[in-house]
């Protein structure tokens, strides 16, 4: 199932350390046991466009902004969900995460598990310098069961 982007939560995690020092723990990498995987955000395109994880296992999503302009990354699939993000090294834990607003050259994590199957929209709204989802820049998290 789709999910509408109106009907996310206010929530945003916005690419500085300074909007994640409220809430920093510490906590350990990807390890045994994880899937992991990195996307690439780049103009205007998520590479890939795809991402599967599986429900109950733990998931690590490395998001990386190649391009030359700030993206986002915004899903409905981790409002709900405890979720640890970690920019430039400073990781926070968070009840549910809508939007990432990520910077050139920044890399975002997001670890998470999930905990029901479904499809989810995920896709940047950036605006400059152009509407990046009008461009194209959306992509699918796909979660199933194991």
């Amino acid at each position: 199932m789709w999910h509408n982007r109106e009907a996310r939560p206010a929530v945003a995690i916005v690419g500085s350390v300074a909007a994640l020092l409220v809430a920093t723990v510490s906590l350990a990498g990807a390890g045994d046991g994880v899937d992991s995987t990195t996307v690439h955000l780049r103009e205007y395109r998520f590479d890939p466009p795809e991402i599967h994880v599986v429900v109950g296992r733990d998931s690590e999503l490395i998001v990386v902004n190649d391009g030359t302009v700030p993206h986002e990354f915004v899903t409905d699939a981790l409002q709900d969900l405890t979720v640890d993000v970690e920019i430039g090294g400073v990781t926070a834990e968070t009840l549910g995460v809508a939007e990432l607003e990520i910077p050139p050259k920044a890399r975002v994590v997001v670890r998470f598990t999930p905990e029901r199957a479904g499809e989810f929209r995920f896709a940047c709204h950036a605006m400059r310098p152009t509407d990046h989802y009008r461009q194209g820049m959306i992509g699918r998290l796909v979660i199933r069961e194991r």
